[in-house]
């Protein structure tokens, strides 16, 4: 079952595979929809104003940048093993990255 926080890798369909940060509603509901939000996880920090570093503190296997800003909406098929998952106490910045991202921070 895919959870909120997961980082999994994300099956691309030019064979290659990216790490990816699932971000959806709870696991209960997403499992009824087909389509899953995602946000995409690099090992290369380019200095967006949205990117957000993880640590290996933060259960990754190395540092790396989710980039809010390059969401994608991606089939569950798609979605490969796990990794880790985010700590809970890193979800406020992604959620503020996310609302910025899309305009609709206060």
């Amino acid at each position: 079952m895919i959870a909120r926080g997961d980082i999994r890798w994300r099956q691309l369909r030019d064979a290659g595979q990216k790490a990816t940060h699932f971000d959806t509603r709870p696991a209960r509901r997403a499992a009824l929809i087909e389509m899953v939000p995602v946000l995409p996880i690099s090992t290369q920090a380019r200095g967006l104003p949205w990117g957000i570093q993880l640590t290996e503190a933060d259960g990754g296997p190395a540092p790396c940048v989710v980039k809010p800003g390059w969401i994608r909406i991606v089939e569950h098929g798609f979605l490969g093993p796990w990794i880790a998952a985010l700590p809970d106490a890193r979800w406020p910045e992604i959620q503020r990255a996310l609302l910025d991202v899309l305009g609709l921070a206060p």
